[in-house]
């Protein structure tokens, strides 16, 4: 099942020299499932200090919750306000009439980013979960993958100031 290297080692002998936190070129979402589908052998679980929704939650601001306005669900409810005063612009209307027009471009286009945005979301995991898969496939051509970075000690040469 795991392929054998020029070395003789297989996959998953490179494997087991690295852990989940040494993948730094993943996202933390990815992280988490590598370390769920190929760690779980070591019967660890690692915790990636993510904070979870419940955590996020919990930050509030005079009582009410932290909302970033990077976040879809807002950006989606701005572009969908912002919409209904183009079309009233557009119209030759004053910008804040019919507002059941704003209501309702601002609840879809907001369902439209969030439901895009966690699409979006998936489709980046499994792209790195299959680089990932690639990776542990041919061990011989990620070598700065299973192996431990060089030290900057190690690199500069030995010197003495002249004086």
């Amino acid at each position: 099942m795991s392929e054998e290297t020029s070395t003789g080692e297989t996959s998953q002998s490179f494997l087991e020299k690295i852990t989940p936190k040494d993948l730094v070129m993943f996202s933390p979402q990815t992280r988490k499932v590598i370390a769920k589908n190929d760690f779980n052998y070591l019967g660890v679980d690692y915790d990636l200090e993510l904070p979870d929704q419940e955590e996020q939650n919990k930050i509030r601001v005079f009582g009410l919750p932290y909302i970033k306005i990077s976040d879809p669900v807002p950006m989606g409810l701005m572009a969908g306000f912002g919409a209904g005063a183009i079309l009233n612009i557009w119209k030759r209307r004053p910008l804040l009439t019919s507002i059941h027009v704003h209501l309702l471009s601002s609840i879809f286009l907001a369902g439209l980013a969030k439901v895009g945005y966690a699409k979006f979301e998936n489709y980046k995991i499994e792209r790195e979960l299959v680089v990932w898969d690639y990776v542990k496939k041919h061990p011989q051509d990620f070598p700065e993958v299973f192996t431990a970075p060089k030290k900057f000690k190690d690199l500069l040469l030995p010197w003495k100031p002249v004086r």
